[in-house]
């Protein structure tokens, strides 16, 4: 019982447990940090060349790049890359969202048709355990 720590999926199988939490907690991390990048190069675009919030910006941007570098130095020496690598997918359903909450995008059937391929294929690979 120990071993399920978050949540139970589908017929009551562990989704996250103790032996993959930090490979879900490092992916996670990965792509809220790619998140965070593309928000502040999209909030810097109007910004004037080297003028100090440009340089500012940008630093920002090295370091949220720095630190997804460091997370994903873990997860490679404690996992295999065919384990995590997938869980990065999630970045194109967050960026989208993201998107639609900013008035940037609209919602079209091939986008939630697009945004429904991407979520079942991480639920099948992180399910079943399908390694590329």
């Amino acid at each position: 019982m120990k071993s399920f720590l978050i949540w139970t999926f589908l017929r009551g199988r562990a989704l996250v447990n103790k032996k993959h939490f930090f490979r879900y907690l490092g992916a996670f991390s990965s792509v809220g940090l790619t998140l965070a990048t593309a928000l502040t190069l999209r909030a810097g675009k109007g910004l004037p060349l080297f003028s100090v919030l440009f340089v500012l910006m940008i630093a920002v941007v090295m370091g949220l790049n720095v630190a997804k570098l460091v997370i994903w130095g873990a997860l490679n020496r404690r996992y295999d890359l065919s384990h995590t690598y997938p869980l990065t997918a999630l970045f194109f359903p967050a960026i989208f969202i993201t998107a639609l909450i900013l008035g940037d995008t609209s919602l079209s059937l091939c986008k939630l048709v697009g945004l429904i391929l991407i979520m079942t294929g991480l639920i099948y690979f992180e399910r079943y355990g399908v390694r590329v």
